[in-house]
């Protein structure tokens, strides 16, 4: 599915509603919209400093692995303002979640989805803004190729580490998916990043 927005195109993929179809099947419809929800207000926020920065943008991917923003390919700005793009939004819904869960209501949905969502994305990891911010702030000291391996390396251990505590919280605490559902996301965004870059 494809609609025109203003200057730039938005895609909604099968994938994000097949997401949607069993996540009402499973009962968790509200937890779903609030997470749409927060992850439209996370690429606002992205969209908004592009702009800023005198940037375009030609389209807006959402897919089961989240949203893609991509711009114009005459577009450049300083590495230093790529790493505050990548950075605002996640810090916004961190800014958000708190101030939901302690001024407002200590058992908020929303505000954990937003804590959630953004700390998250602060990860350093490949496909994550914590890992672009990081990426473009390496960028000032080391060339692509060394800062790239440096995110590769990163992304390695944080799946590696998140995927134990995954397995051993199902197993020993609860048996709870989500960690493991996590673990199978980070493993395939290091896959399709690694086939992309191929």
């Amino acid at each position: 599915m494809q609609f025109k927005f203003k200057s730039f195109s938005v895609k909604i993929s099968f994938s994000f509603f097949a997401l949607l179809l069993i996540l009402t099947v499973a009962g968790e419809t509200r937890v779903f919209f609030l997470s749409f929800l927060c992850s439209i207000l996370h690429e606002c926020i992205h969209l908004i400093f592009i702009f800023l920065f005198g940037g375009d943008v030609e389209e807006i991917s959402l897919t089961v692995f989240g949203a893609e923003i991509k711009r114009g390919n005459d577009y450049y700005t300083s590495n230093l303002k790529e790493a505050v793009i990548s950075a605002c939004a996640p810090v916004l819904n961190i800014l958000i979640g708190i101030f939901a869960l302690l001024i407002i209501n200590s058992k908020s949905i929303w505000g954990t989805i937003n804590l959630f969502i953004g700390t998250f994305n602060l990860l350093p990891f490949y496909s994550f803004d914590g890992g672009r911010c990081l990426y473009y702030l390496l960028l000032g000291k080391f060339s692509q190729k060394t800062a790239y391996n440096i995110i590769a390396i990163t992304s390695a251990v944080i799946t590696a580490e998140i995927s134990v505590l995954s397995v051993y919280i199902y197993f020993n605490i609860s048996r709870n998916f989500l960690m493991l559902l996590m673990s199978c996301y980070l493993i395939l965004s290091i896959v399709f990043s690694l086939k992309n870059r191929g």
